[in-house]
């Protein structure tokens, strides 16, 4: 039996007909040889489907939120077609819209992006976008909040195998400003809790001070979190939140491929450290075994330059442009 591979465009114009149109100018001239030599014989066509890099994951991941949904605002379980009817009112609140050509007739429609037609990136937009609905509008019971809680760790271990994270960017594949990173992050990185939220440097300013408004270098924290990752440092926070291991791990390469050194993670203890900012502000401190990420060099007094940093490093509370809201719990 011969076989024979060309590129096509599937296309159904109406309920009765089914289109293929060839994706190249090489391909149509194939098609035609081949068609000419088929006939009218009946032939049996293998489809290899490409989803726009979309993942049977994050469908899985995006249904079981909307599951989720239904059970808040019915207050059971979906039966029927409810998870269909919450997912369309979902695409409204969150999708995209986007324009298409009829190849036929040359009409171009705007229409309401659905999960079937979603990039990566844009079905990356939707989980997120229900994931802060939940935590910020709905009232979750225990259950649903263990469920949203599975979901997000799940759905960040995603984010975090990914070449580049969609939230760093826009719909061009520019990296946002860090205020736009802050204005669409609304819950923490680590836990998927709300409220104060602070932005927590991945490399640090003091380490890399060219990559403090660099979007890949940041994530929201809550101030226990963030003070929690600068305490017992990136290893240790990292085996509480092993979800953002390939987040860190990506910044760290990035920040080497544009040419810092690899970095090191020191270890200092020294005590009743008082820092006074720019602002005038006093803060004190005793940290124990404070943990930073940077590269000391040996003759250098390693005491002052984490006094420096810490100083640095205490200033984020004096820039810091806190977001309020809900939470996962």
């Amino acid at each position: 039996m011969d076989k024979t591979v060309f590129r096509v465009r599937a296309f159904r114009p109406n309920d009765n007909y089914y289109c293929f149109i060839p994706a190249s100018p090489a391909d149509k001239r194939f098609m035609n040889s081949f068609c000419g030599e088929a006939g009218n014989q009946i032939i049996t066509v293998t489809a290899e489907l490409k989803r726009a890099n979309k993942t049977y994951e994050q469908i899985k991941l995006a249904w079981a939120l909307i599951s989720i949904c239904c059970e808040v605002n019915n207050g059971h379980k979906p039966i029927g077609d409810e998870a269909e009817i919450m997912c369309k009112a979902l695409y409204e609140m969150f999708a995209e819209e986007y324009e298409w050509q009829n190849p036929l007739t040359g009409e171009v429609k705007e229409e309401k992006i659905t999960m079937s037609k979603m990039s990566k990136g844009q079905m990356c937009a939707f989980i997120n976008n229900i994931i802060n609905y939940l935590a910020q509008d709905c009232d979750l019971d225990t259950t649903q909040q263990i469920g949203v809680k599975e979901i997000f760790e799940q759905y960040m271990s995603f984010r975090s195998e990914l070449k580049e994270d969609f939230v760093d960017m826009d719909a061009e594949g520019n990296y946002i400003s860090i205020e736009e990173f802050r204005r669409i992050n609304t819950i923490s990185f680590a836990s998927g809790m709300g409220g104060a939220l602070e932005l927590a440097h991945i490399v640090s300013r003091g380490t890399a001070p060219q990559f403090e408004e660099c979007s890949w270098n940041v994530m929201m924290l809550t101030p226990e979190e963030h003070k929690f990752q600068h305490q017992k440092g990136f290893e240790e926070f990292l085996k509480v939140y092993p979800h953002l291991r390939g987040r860190v791990e990506r910044a760290r390469k990035m920040a080497h491929k544009l040419g810092l050194q690899p970095i090191e993670e020191k270890v200092v203890d020294f005590n009743d450290v008082k820092i006074v900012t720019p602002s005038g502000n006093e803060i004190e401190m005793n940290p124990e075994d404070f943990h930073i990420a940077t590269k000391v060099p040996e003759d250098e007094s390693i005491k002052d330059t984490v006094m420096s940093l810490l100083a640095d490093e205490a200033l984020e509370s004096d820039w810091q442009n806190n977001s309020y809201g809900g939470g996962l719990f």
